[in-house]
């Protein structure tokens, strides 16, 4: 998909929200245009933005679903096929990048990559073939670029946690005014969770269960800071900013949901098929499988920090990393 930004008021960050973004803090550079590549589990994503490093002005979005995870999943290993997909996406990215003025463009990998176990294969790869470098960002990295992106479009009134739910992995992070104070990293990604655990179409009432039950176990105590008197949780990732459709509208900014709402936008696809949420919400059907699991996860996350309330944020690692690249002189 390739959306060219006129204005700001047409960015919608993955086609769901729109305006622009103030980073609150921070010093500020000349304003410059920067591009960059999130190479994800389920979407490589391009991003060209002009960006003083307090505020960003998109110009340029563009993702293709390689769905780069279920792969690495299967064997541990990107496989050649994959790569050359990979590497055919990017040199599109490379050439739609450079009209825009963009001479040095960042390729950063999440989940997929960093887990692969032919990553370095696949780095001089993309090295050899497009004289980019890729930069396998850390889990703490990719945290960071999330809540900078997050907090720039939802800024904080207190202490807030983002919670970036991506296709192999969770990041989940606290903190406050675009600073991380702790974060983790969880390998419960919203296609990795529907994958293992509602793997029926629809998912049967039992999977469901089992889910939220190992849930329970498991995440309360794998989360950052759970003392923290949270403000309220910002939902990042394509599948979040997604789920308002289930309530009949798009996603406004600075709105909250509260858990009465992930009930209804639950019990919008709970026993139906992935073909028949597409249909009826004009998804794509990659996204529709996705959204049980997505839900529940942000649900439970929601509880390990009594119930604050969910702003589902447009922005997130590409914007952060954007900003970030800016205050360093990228």
């Amino acid at each position: 998909m390739i959306r060219l930004v006129r204005s700001a008021s047409d960015y919608r960050g993955d086609g769901e929200v729109s305006g622009p973004a103030t980073v609150q803090g921070g010093g500020s550079v000349r304003e410059k245009t920067l591009g960059v590549v999130d190479i994800g589990s389920n979407t490589v994503h391009l991003l060209v933005a002009r960006t003083n490093g307090r505020s960003i002005t998109p110009l340029l979005d563009m993702s293709e679903g390689l769905m780069l995870g279920g792969h690495v999943d299967y064997d541990g290993t990107l496989s050649p096929d994959k790569l050359d997909e990979l590497l055919s996406t990017l040199g599109t990215y490379q050439s739609a990048a450079a009209e825009m003025g963009v001479t040095d463009l960042h390729l950063l990998a999440t989940h997929a990559i960093r887990t692969a176990v032919n990553k370095d294969a696949v780095s001089k790869a993309i090295e050899d073939t497009l004289g980019l470098q890729i930069d396998i960002l850390s889990t703490e990295e990719e945290a960071e670029y999330s809540f900078l992106g997050a907090d720039a479009a939802c800024p904080s009134v207190g202490p807030q946690v983002v919670v970036d739910i991506g296709g192999g992995s969770m990041q989940v992070s606290v903190g406050e005014n675009g600073q991380v104070w702790d974060s983790v990293s969880l390998p419960l990604g919203g296609a990795r969770v529907a994958t293992r655990f509602l793997p029926s179409d629809p998912p049967t009432y039992l999977e469901e269960a089992l889910l939220v039950t190992y849930l329970a176990k498991t995440l309360p105590d794998a989360l950052p800071l759970r003392d923290t008197n949270a403000s309220g949780v910002l939902g990042v990732g394509g599948t979040l900013r997604r789920a308002p459709v289930l309530l009949g509208t798009d996603l406004v900014p600075g709105a909250s949901y509260h858990q009465a709402d992930l009930e209804k936008m639950l019990a919008a696809v709970r026993g139906k098929r992935t073909e028949e949420i597409a249909a009826e919400y004009a998804l794509k059907p990659e996204r529709a499988r996705l959204l049980m699991a997505a839900l529940i996860l942000v649900r439970e996350v929601l509880r390990g920090y009594d119930f604050p309330p969910l702003i589902i944020s447009a922005y997130g690692l590409r914007e952060g990393a954007i900003m970030s690249l800016a205050r360093k002189g990228a």
